[in-house]
């Protein structure tokens, strides 16, 4: 029961469908993050406001799961893995502000990307993209084009790919509505591609 801190953790970070068992799961799992003796995510619970508050989705979605995650996209996974598995109060507390300070430089390169691409779509699209927006720059960071990729996904209702271009190779993360299977769509395109995998929602 201790552990389910974590489980709920990794549960509504992945955006897991919350019912059946994964409900029962938060619920007791909320309760125990609250009260967490984990040394890493009380640290991590400091830095986003949060220490002496009852936990919620909310929080693990939009403040925790972020500042866990940016640190694989820009730097390292492993800063990730040492906080959450630290016995020491002070490293806990240096690695929980490091991952802050990471966060805070993807959310700048995110709205970065994020205004380029509204742009480029009003530039070469007139404000109305076609089918499918694909779109590629040489400065966009990889670890942050998929979340982008999610965003305009959404705002403009089409499966959208954004690249990470590097002379004649392009890297990437897609993002898809409920209409079109994204998996499948690269499939049809896998002679033009050296490498590809996903599912209906998102792929790279």
């Amino acid at each position: 029961k201790r552990h389910l801190d974590l489980v709920t953790l990794g549960t509504i970070a992945d955006v897991t469908p919350i019912r059946d068992e994964n409900r029962v799961i938060v619920h007791y799992g909320l309760q125990e993050l609250s009260h967490t003796r984990k040394l890493g995510l009380q640290a991590l619970r400091q830095v986003s406001g949060r220490a002496d508050k009852v936990a919620n989705v909310g929080e693990v979605g939009f403040q925790l799961a972020p500042r866990l995650n940016a640190s694989g996209r820009l730097d390292s996974a492993l800063n990730s893995v040492a906080l959450l598995t630290t016995q020491d109060p002070q490293e806990a507390g240096r690695l929980a502000q490091l991952l802050d300070e990471i966060n805070q430089q993807r959310r700048t390169l995110q709205r970065t990307i994020e205004t380029a691409v509204h742009e480029r779509i009003a530039l070469q699209y007139d404000g109305h993209p076609p089918a499918a927006i694909i779109l590629g720059d040489p400065d966009w960071h990889i670890g942050v084009v998929g979340i982008v990729a999610s965003k305009i996904a959404e705002t403009y209702h089409r499966p959208t790919f954004l690249l990470q271009i590097n002379g004649d190779t392009a890297r990437g993360s897609g993002r898809s509505i409920p209409a079109f299977n994204l998996f499948q769509g690269l499939q049809h395109c896998a002679r033009w591609l050296r490498q590809f995998g996903g599912h209906h929602y998102a792929a790279g």
